[in-house]
């Protein structure tokens, strides 16, 4: 079960550097792989898609609640 965890200021920015170091290792390929898996996650907890498309092109609109 994951915890949730205060960092000092001196331990979050290991902890970021760390991620960067991470980040920086993976092929573009898994960084895109990477941000999909965040995307679902960040659905999941909304309940929902966070933006719909409003038939212009690209322009999106924010879900409101």
């Amino acid at each position: 079960m994951p915890q949730l965890r205060f960092y000092s200021e001196e331990e979050r920015q290991e902890v970021e550097d760390r991620r960067l170091q991470e980040n920086l290792l993976l092929t573009p390929g898994q960084r895109l792989e990477k941000m999909f898996r965040l995307m679902a996650l960040a659905i999941k907890f909304k309940k929902g898609p966070l933006k719909l498309p409003q038939g212009k092109g690209i322009v999106l609109k924010r879900i409101k609640e």
